[in-house]
């Protein structure tokens, strides 16, 4: 196995062991009762993002690996730029855990 190889095969075994169950169970810890249904269109989206990354990388003049590092790139600052309004608009640290705190011992009385 050469270094690029072993570098890309890396994260993507990280992924499959721990970081992409993980990140499917929070996202679909809302939906308790639709969990099949946000199940499948979280499938869909992964399976959609996968093929049309493939295609630009694919379509793209340069060598697959700076081919792949540029559909790579530009995924993760379009990823940055969908949450960054998500991530702005969060309540204050305080508040979010006092809210958490005050909701506990309600629920406990």
């Amino acid at each position: 196995m050469s270094v690029v190889e072993a570098a890309l095969n890396g994260p993507s075994q990280a992924s499959q062991t721990g970081l992409d169950p993980l990140g499917t169970a929070i996202a679909l810890q809302p939906f308790d009762r639709q969990a099949g249904s946000a199940s499948a269109l979280l499938g869909f989206l992964q399976m959609g993002s996968a093929a049309l990354g493939s295609t630009l990388a694919s379509a793209m003049p340069f060598s697959p690996s700076v081919s792949l590092a540029a559909v790579m790139t530009a995924a993760s600052v379009g990823a940055l730029a969908a949450f960054a309004p998500v991530y702005r608009d969060r309540p204050p640290r305080e508040t979010q855990s006092s809210a958490i705190l005050e909701a506990r011992v309600s629920n406990d009385a």
